[in-house]
């Protein structure tokens, strides 16, 4: 098995193979990342993002 996997990756490979490889192993790792990132408490609900105005009023400027 070893050596089948050697002979794979000493092959010729033209410059098109080698970024679809590059591009599918990076896709790939997003995806994981996306996929894993609730369990690892990354990904918030409820966010506003591009809304931090900090325009706060108090309650005696309102009367």
């Amino acid at each position: 098995m070893l050596e089948k996997i050697k002979e794979f990756l000493h092959q010729d490979w033209t410059m098109t193979e080698k970024v679809l490889l590059i591009t599918d192993l990076l896709l790939t790792g997003v995806l994981i990342g996306w996929l894993t990132a609730p369990f690892k408490g990354g990904l918030f609900s409820n966010n506003v993002l591009g809304s931090n105005n900090e325009n706060f009023y108090d309650e005696d400027e309102e009367e």
